[in-house]
């Protein structure tokens, strides 16, 4: 998990940890989501 906690914040890497991976999946998709509809609405 060398590579995951120099990228991502410690926080983020305990909570994989203790197992709540889907959580943290969950919100980087609706990140992207949000995202994503941002750019679609400027073009």
């Amino acid at each position: 998990m060398g590579i995951v906690e120099s990228v991502y914040p410690k926080e983020v890497v305990v909570t994989t940890r203790t197992g709540r991976l889907h959580e943290i999946t969950e919100c980087i998709a609706e990140i992207c989501k949000v995202l994503l509809g941002t750019t679609t609405k400027r073009m």
